[in-house]
């Protein structure tokens, strides 16, 4: 096949839900070159743009429905990844311990001898 006409592109693209290699391979021409007529296309490239963020959209529909289906693995993933979750104080959080004005930690280790003089000798 030829070049196709920047119409039948965007038609692919959509099909393959943004996957350019997938384009490429039905063409049967590199992945390199079907990016570099994209590229050359303001219109190619929307569409590119547009079927990557409809498959994120899918994508977290299903993750959404999982979690009203009370399915953990969802719930915990919307939790540590959502913006009003994050508000809300969910998300993976990170703590970072210093000691003083951002310096190494310091540890002070106090050893305890509780033995008396008659533990040492085996006085009884």
């Amino acid at each position: 096949m030829d070049k196709p006409t920047v119409s039948d592109l965007i038609k692919m693209i959509a099909a393959s839900r943004g996957n350019v290699s997938e384009v490429a391979r039905k063409i049967d021409k590199p992945r390199s070159t079907v990016q570099d007529w994209i590229d050359n296309s303001a219109n190619a490239t929307r569409a590119l743009d547009d079927a990557r963020e409809t498959r994120v959209d899918v994508a977290e529909t299903v993750v959404y429905k999982a979690a009203a289906e009370e399915t953990l693995q969802a719930a915990f993933y919307i939790l540590n990844n959502d913006p009003k979750a994050r508000a809300r104080g969910w998300g993976v959080q990170q703590v970072q311990h210093t000691g003083d004005d951002g310096g190494p930690i310091k540890f002070v280790v106090e050893y305890v001898n509780k033995r008396t003089e008659s533990d040492t000798t085996g006085a009884a």
